[in-house]
């Protein structure tokens, strides 16, 4: 008879054991993913934004550190997107600056060669309006290298403070969720 019990609070001890171990993968499993979702999407849309994809925009609804990176990197994506409809709206504008003294020269190129035997002094009048044009381009490409330059140094330092930022936000966020697995695994490791 108290082999019998002995047997049966054995089986008892086994299965309950088996369970509980069970039951700890699963939890385990499921708080990993909770876990990990989050960031392997943040991970897709920091690829998308590498490969110029600038509308991109991460979907995590958190309070924790995870909201918080995901919150600066939708900031950082939006800026970058605002940054490209500047560069856009400038390229733009530069080619339309440069149209004008283009279409000068042109002009007077074409009235040169048409007219061999134009009096020297309208020949004097479109060469002096070609240099003039010439001149401009000359400084529209000086003031463009310059605002490139500008461009440039600002996008450095933006990309250097936003590296920074979201280097930090992520370790932060790995940290806590470390602890947090390391307390889930400490709590499943009780119920064993």
């Amino acid at each position: 008879d108290v082999r019998a019990q002995f047997g049966q609070l054995r089986w008892l001890v086994i299965s309950s054991t088996a369970a509980t171990a069970i039951l700890a993968f699963a939890l385990v499993f499921v708080l990993s993913r909770t876990l990990t979702s989050p960031i392997n999407r943040l991970a897709r849309s920091i690829q998308e934004i590498a490969a110029g994809n600038y509308q991109t925009r991460v979907e995590i609804q958190r309070q924790d550190e995870l909201g918080l990176l995901a919150t600066s990197f939708n900031q950082m994506a939006a800026q970058l997107a605002e940054a490209e409809t500047m560069q856009q709206q400038q390229l733009a504008s530069i080619v339309h600056e440069l149209a004008r003294p283009l279409t000068s020269m042109s002009v007077a190129a074409e009235v040169l060669l048409d007219d061999v035997e134009a009096g020297a002094a309208l020949q004097c009048d479109l060469l002096a309006g070609v240099a003039e044009e010439v001149a401009r381009l000359q400084r529209l490409v000086s003031m463009t290298e310059r605002k490139l330059q500008r461009a440039r140094q600002k996008l450095a330092a933006a990309s250097a403070a936003a590296d920074a930022e979201t280097a930090a936000l992520l370790a932060q966020a790995i940290t806590r969720l470390e602890q947090r697995l390391a307390a889930a695994r400490h709590d499943l490791g009780g119920l064993q």
